[in-house]
C-alpha cells in the first residue's frame, strides 16, 4: 500500500495544494493510494473533493480538544500507532510531517520525505519533542528516497552526505483544471501578489516599494496583496508602510480568499508579482504560487532567484527583475504596461512553460516512478 502522510489539511495553502494536485493525478492513473492527516485544523477541516481510488483518513477523527500541546501529544500518539500497523512492502511518503522520526525505520517498509524549503530557515527549536538539525539530517540520510523542489537544494543535502541517487527533483506542480473556463470579470486595472504575505520570504514590503515608483505614473492601478500576513508586526509595517507613500486608496490587503475565487482574482489582473529578495529560502526553494501566476496566462513579473531562470527568460515568458531593487522591479510593471501585446505574448508563452514543465500528471509520473524503482 502506498501511505501519502501530512500533518494538517489546511485548505488552500500551498503543501496542501501541492499534495492534491498529486493526489489528483494518481486518482486519475489509477494508482491505489491512502491520504492520511494527523492533526486537525482550526476549523477540523477536510477535503471536499472524491475520489475513485484514494481513500482519505483523518487520524485525528476522535480527537476533540482544542488545547495546543493535547494536539501534539496526540498527533505523537497517532503517528506512532499508524507506524506500527505498517506492513512487509508498504511505501510512505510523507509531506510536511513534524513527526517524522516517530515513523521508524520498520524492514520491509520504504520511506519518502519530502522537503520544499532549506533546513536552514527551519526552526528546529520550536518543533514539538526533542528535535535537532544533526538528528534530522540524520534521519534523511536513511530515507530511501528524498524528494526536493530544486537542484540548489538536492546540491544541499548531497553536502550533507546524504547519497545523490537517493534524493529526486520534483518540480513544483499546477493543476491546468483549475483556470479552465475563467474570465476576466473586472474592469479594474490591478496587479497581484497571492500567497502568505510575508516580507522575509516574498518581499511583499519591496513590492510595495516598487509599486510606489510604478505608481507615479500609472495612477489608475492597484495593487491587490491577497493572503494574510504572517505576523502582526509584518503587517503594522506594511500598513504603514503604504501610508508613507501616500498609497493607501491603492493597495488593498484581501486576507485569504477561497481557492475557488483565487483563479478568477489572478486571472483578472493586468500583471501578477513576486518580488522575491535574494535569501537563503528563495536560493533553495522554489515559490509554488509561480505556476498558478503563469496558467492564469498574465504577464508575470519576478524575481531572478534560484531557479527561477532555469524555467523562464526574460520579455520571453516572464518579466525578470533584479532582487532587492525595487526600481527595477517597477521599471518591469512599466514595461507590461506600456507593451500590452508584448505582455500578453510574455503570458501566454509563460502558460506554456508551466504546462511543460509543472504539469502535475508529468511530475506524479516521475515521483510514482521513484517509489517503483526502489
Amino acid at each position: 500500500m502506498l501511505y501519502l502522510i501530512q500533518n494538517v489539511y489546511k485548505p488552500n495553502e500551498a503543501t496542501t495544494n501541492r499534495l492534491l494536485a498529486f493526489l489528483r493525478a494518481f486518482d486519475k492513473a489509477g494508482v491505489k493510494a491512502t491520504v492520511i492527516f494527523i492533526m486537525p485544523d482550526k476549523d477540523k477541516s477536510i477535503i471536499d473533493e472524491a475520489y475513485h481510488n484514494i481513500s482519505v483518513r483523518y487520524l485525528w477523527n476522535n480527537h476533540t480538544s482544542n488545547n495546543k500541546y493535547a494536539k501534539y501529544l496526540f498527533g505523537f500518539w497517532y503517528t506512532y500507532r499508524f507506524s506500527r500497523g505498517l506492513k512487509n512492502g508498504d511505501k510512505v511518503m510523507m509531506f510536511d510531517v513534524c513527526f517524522w522520526d516517530v515513523l521508524k525505520m520498520k524492514k520491509g517498509v520504504d520511506y519518502y520525505y519530502e522537503v520544499t524549503e532549506c533546513p536552514e530557515v527551519i526552526n528546529f527549536s520550536s518543533m514539538p519533542f526533542d528535535r535537532s538539525r544533526k538528528r534530522y539530517f540524520s534521519y534523511c540520510k536513511k530515507l530511501d528516497g528524498l524528494i526536493v523542489i530544486s537542484t540548489e537544494l538536492k546540491k544541499y543535502f548531497i553536502e550533507k552526505g546524504v547519497i545523490s541517487n537517493r534524493i529526486h527533483i520534483i518540480n513544483m506542480v499546477v493543476d491546468p483544471k483549475r483556470f479552465e473556463g475563467i474570465c476576466k470579470s473586472s474592469s479594474e486595472k490591478y496587479i497581484a501578489y497571492c500567497g502568505t504575505a510575508s516580507n522575509n520570504k516574498d518581499g511583499v514590503d519591496q513590492l510595495i516599494k516598487a509599486f510606489g515608483i510604478f505608481h507615479k505614473n500609472y495612477t489608475d492601478y492597484k495593487l491587490y496583496i491577497i493572503g494574510n500576513t504572517p505576523s502582526k508586526n509584518q503587517a503594522n509595517n506594511n500598513y504603514e508602510l503604504t501610508e508613507q507613500l501616500g498609497l493607501k486608496n491603492y493597495v488593498v490587503f484581501t486576507g485569504m480568499i477561497s481557492s475557488k475565487k483565487m483563479p478568477e482574482m489572478l486571472s483578472g489582473a493586468q500583471i501578477l508579482a513576486l518580488d522575491r529578495p535574494d535569501n537563503v529560502q528563495a536560493k533553495y526553494g522554489f515559490p509554488t504560487k509561480l505556476g498558478e501566476y503563469l496558467l492564469s496566462g498574465r504577464p508575470v513579473v519576478v524575481t531572478r532567484v534560484g531557479d527561477i531562470p532555469s524555467f523562464l527568460s526574460d520579455k520571453e515568458s516572464a518579466l525578470l527583475a533584479q532582487p532587492n531593487n525595487p526600481n527595477n522591479f517597477a521599471e518591469k510593471l512599466a514595461w507590461a504596461c506600456e507593451h500590452p501585446k508584448e505582455a500578453d505574448i510574455v503570458g501566454e508563452n509563460g502558460k506554456r512553460v508551466a504546462l511543460e514543465h509543472f504539469n502535475a500528471n508529468i511530475e506524479a509520473t516521475k515521483l510514482l516512478d521513484v517509489f517503483m524503482n526502489n
